[in-house]
């Protein structure tokens, strides 16, 4: 129904109602619908804010997660065992240069 139609619908009716003494009609509110065009702008937006709020709340952390202290142990012996390591391959030098040195100097 037209806007037109309703009015003179509305006015007719308080007539009547006046006549008879009965209740006026409540004014009818006219809604607005949505084109699909604008729908669709609409629900693109929607959907971009939340794309949005979501990448922002699922980014990369400023602190990194600690370590894992899984096989703590077993690092700290590798650990030892390379320093001991580097030990004995520094004396097996120092050796072998002694042994060179006396097998030159006789």
């Amino acid at each position: 129904m037209d806007t037109t139609r309703i009015q003179a619908i509305s006015r007719l009716h308080a007539k009547i109602g006046r006549i008879k003494g009965l209740p006026l009609m409540p004014r009818q509110r006219f809604r607005y619908h949505a084109t699909t065009e604008e729908f669709t702008m609409a629900h693109r937006l929607t959907t971009l804010i939340c794309a949005i709020f979501l990448f922002s709340a699922c980014g990369p952390n400023e602190n990194p997660p600690p370590a894992p202290k899984l096989f703590e142990e077993q690092r700290d012996a590798l650990d030892k065992a390379k320093a001991v390591d580097a030990e004995q391959q520094k004396l097996a030098e120092e050796r072998r240069k002694a042994i060179e040195q006396q097998t030159q100097g006789n």
